[in-house]
């Protein structure tokens, strides 16, 4: 059934995107940058699986000629790269304002953030 494919894939990118939302809206505290890490890596995990499960499904049918971003599987491979980057980043800000963590894991964790952020290209 290609339609009910078509609206599970609209309604798992549109709660992906709510909760990438959700987690900015509420990273400006020190006490949220865990929940808000959780929510974009499971936001992250919802895209991926759309991309890697339901898309292939879709297009095994024939996709038609004009599709909507969010059936775009670059688009939204790209924005779950960015919502992983941005939960490290939470992660880095965690543990900077805790300061438990040595500079060498801080430095590493960064550099995993710059990696992921470099890979949306």
């Amino acid at each position: 059934q290609p339609t009910f494919t078509f609206e599970l894939i609209q309604v798992l990118v549109h709660h992906a995107l709510a909760l990438g939302n959700v987690a900015r809206l509420n990273a400006g505290s020190t006490a949220t940058f865990g929940e808000g890490g959780k929510r974009l890596r499971q936001a992250a995990g919802m895209l991926g699986f759309v991309v890697n499960t339901i898309l292939p499904r879709l297009s095994s049918r024939g996709l038609p000629s004009k599709l909507p971003l969010e059936c775009n599987g670059t688009l939204l491979t790209a924005l779950a790269q960015v919502y992983l980057a941005e939960a490290q980043q939470l992660a880095v800000a965690l543990s900077v304002s805790q300061g438990k963590a040595p500079l060498s894991l801080i430095a590493k964790l960064t550099l995993g953030c710059v990696s992921l952020f470099g890979r949306t290209r």
